[in-house]
C-alpha cells in the first residue's frame, strides 16, 4: 500500500517503502493510463523471463553433471560394445560361408549403415581410430563414391522431374517451352526460355507493373514512421544514459572510496547501455537516485510507449535466449517412451544397459552358432527394429 505522502505523485511506485520497484501504481488518479498498463505488462513479462533464465541455467547445469557423472560411463560401455558388434556384422556379411543372399545381405547392410550412424552422433567412449576402422570397412565394401553416385542419381531425377513439371505448366499457359539442360536452381536461365518462348508465340513479356502513387507514399510514410520509432527509442536510451551518466560519474566526487563507488555503478551503468537493457538502467536509475528520482512516475505516455517498446524487444530476446538455454540440455538428445517420463539418468541408464546386455548376448550367439549363423542373421533382420533409446 502507498503511504500517506504518495497522493502528491502521479502514481508511485509499489511497495516503495521496502523494494525499488518498476512496476507502476496508482496514485491520485482512480487507474492507470493505457500507456502505464502496458508498461506494468512488459515488465512483469521481462522479470519472468529472466527469472526463468536463471532457473534454467541452473537446471541445465544440474543436468550436465548429471549426464557426465551418470550416463556418459554407461553410453560409453554401450558405444565400445556396439563396435564390436558392427565388426562382427561385417564379418558375417563379408563371409561366403555365412551363405546370405542378396536381399538379406542388402537388409543387413543397412542394419550396419543405421547403427554406424547413429553411433557416429555421440561416439563417448570411443576412440576416432575405432570410429576411423569401421569407416574403412564399410568403404571397402560400398565402394567410398557408391552412397555420392546414389546421391547423384536422386538429384538428377529430380531436377528431371522439376523441369517436366514447370514445362507442362507452362504448356497449360499455351507456350511450348524447352527447358533441356536447364538447371532448376538457374532462375535466369529459366526466365530467359520462357521469355523466349512467349516472343515466338508472339506475347511479349509483360513491363513489370510500378506501384501505383497511393500505394508507394504510403509505403514511404510506413519507412518514415519506422525511421521516427527507431530514433525516438534510441534518442531516449541515450538520453536515459547520459542523465545517469552525469549524475553517477566518478569525476564528481574527490573521496577516494566514493570514487571507486562511483566506478563500480558506472560499469554496471554501461553494460545495461551496450547491452541494450532498459530495465537494468530504469532498475538502477531507482537504486541510485531512490525516491528522490520522478522521471518515470512522471513519464508521458509517449516515453512510456517508446519503453514499452524497448522492453518488448528485450521480452523477444530473452525468450530466444530460454529457447538457445533449452538446447543445452544433454538429455535432448535422447528420446525414451512416455511410460518412462522426461529423460534423466534414473530411465536413461537402464535402457541403455539393456541395449549393452542385448549387443553382448547377440555377439555371444554369433560366435557360437557355427552352422546357424545364417538362420540367426534371417531372424536378427526379419524381428531388427531400432530399439536403442537414444538419438
Amino acid at each position: 500500500m502507498p503511504d500517506e505522502n504518495a497522493a502528491q505523485h502521479e502514481f508511485f511506485f509499489a511497495d516503495e517503502t521496502t523494494r525499488k520497484d518498476l512496476i507502476l501504481g496508482p496514485g491520485s488518479a482512480p487507474k492507470l493510463r493505457p500507456a502505464q498498463v502496458t508498461f506494468n505488462k512488459n515488465i512483469k513479462r521481462l522479470r519472468q523471463l529472466q527469472a526463468r533464465m536463471e532457473d534454467t541455467k541452473a537446471a541445465i547445469e544440474r543436468k550436465k553433471i548429471q549426464f557426465i557423472g551418470e550416463v556418459l560411463p554407461v553410453l560409453g560401455e554401450f558405444n565400445r560394445t556396439q563396435i564390436q558388434w558392427l565388426h562382427i556384422m561385417l564379418d558375417c556379411h563379408q563371409d561366403p560361408r555365412v551363405g546370405l543372399g542378396k536381399v538379406q545381405s542388402a537388409k543387413l547392410m543397412d542394419i550396419i549403415l543405421d547403427d554406424f550412424d547413429s553411433l557416429g552422433r555421440n561416439i563417448h567412449g570411443v576412440e576416432p581410430e575405432e570410429m576411423d576402422k569401421l569407416k574403412d570397412r564399410i568403404d571397402d565394401i560400398l565402394g567410398p563414391d557408391e552412397e555420392d553416385d546414389y546421391e547423384d542419381e536422386d538429384d538428377a531425377e529430380l531436377k528431371s522431374a522439376v523441369m517436366e513439371m514447370m514445362g507442362d505448366f507452362m504448356g497449360m499457359q499455351g507456350l511450348d517451352v524447352d527447358f533441356t539442360g536447364v538447371d532448376p536452381e538457374d532462375f535466369d536461365g529459366m526466365e530467359a526460355r520462357v521469355e523466349d518462348a512467349m516472343n515466338r508465340a508472339g506475347h511479349p513479356p509483360p513491363k513489370p507493373r510500378k506501384p501505383s502513387s497511393k500505394k508507394a507514399a504510403a509505403a514511404d510514410e510506413r519507412l518514415r514512421k519506422q525511421r521516427e520509432k527507431e530514433q525516438a527509442k534510441l534518442r531516449d536510451f541515450k538520453s536515459l544514459f547520459k542523465s545517469l551518466a552525469k549524475a553517477m560519474h566518478p569525476d564528481l566526487v574527490t573521496d577516494p572510496v566514493d570514487k571507486e563507488h562511483r566506478e563500480d555503478w558506472m560499469k554496471r551503468l554501461t553494460s545495461a547501455y551496450e547491452s541494450q537493457d532498459l530495465h537494468g538502467m530504469l532498475t538502477i536509475e531507482m537504486e541510485w537516485l531512490g525516491s528522490e528520482s520522478q522521471d518515470l512516475a512522471k513519464a508521458s505516455d509517449q516515453k512510456l510507449a517508446i519503453y514499452s517498446e524497448l522492453l518488448r524487444e528485450q521480452i523477444l530476446e530473452a525468450e530466444e535466449q530460454v529457447r538457445l538455454l533449452m538446447r543445452e540440455d544433454p538429455f535432448m538428445a535422447f528420446q525414451v517412451d512416455h511410460s518412462h517420463g522426461p529423460p534423466s539418468a534414473a530411465n536413461l541408464c537402464p535402457l541403455i544397459t539393456a541395449d549393452t546386455d542385448r549387443l553382448t548376448r547377440q555377439i555371444q550367439k554369433i560366435t557360437k552358432q557355427g552352422k546357424g549363423i545364417k538362420k540367426f542373421l534371417g531372424d536378427l533382420i526379419r524381428s531388427r527394429q531400432q530399439s536403442y533409446y537414444y538419438f
